[in-house]
Order: C-alpha cells, then structure tokens, then sequence
C-alpha cells in the first residue's frame, strides 16, 4: 500500500552567468510538514560541473554548496527543535 502525503521541493541551480541564464541542478531541498522533516540532497563535487563550465572556480563552488548544506541543516535542526 502507499501513503500520500503532502510535500513541497525546490531544485538548487548553480546560475553560471546570470545575463545568458545557463545553470545546472545541484541539489533538491524536499519539505514533509507532516513529518516535519527537511531532505536534502545536495553535490559538492565539480566533476560534472567542469565539463559544462570549464572556467568553474572549484573552490568558490565547493565553498557556497558547503554553506548552502550548513544552512539547510541549521534549518532543520531547529524545526526538529521547535
């Protein structure tokens, strides 16, 4: 039997030039007010990424999807909290 429930998700997009509008997804954040959890799930790696941007800054990359995944999981802790 599945269970329905209800949920929301937003895809992340790593916006390489934001006057073209070329991105790539790099994570989905899915929300189960239910359950009260927060799923994320989130790349950090730029193997992908170099073959799309060759002028990718890796570091500068890595960096902000390490501090996007920082701030979700803060996120999530204090809905778990509160």
């Amino acid at each position: 039997m599945t269970i329905q429930q209800p949920y929301t998700y937003t895809i992340l997009h790593y916006v390489h030039d934001v006057t073209t509008g070329e991105f790539v997804n790099v994570g989905v954040v899915m929300h189960l007010p239910r359950e009260g959890r927060l799923l994320v799930k989130a790349s950090t790696t730029i193997g992908r990424m170099r073959g799309v941007f060759p002028d990718l800054d890796g570091a500068a990359f890595t960096s902000a999807m390490r501090a996007a995944q920082r701030a979700l999981e803060t996120t999530r802790a204090a809905a778990r909290a509160g």
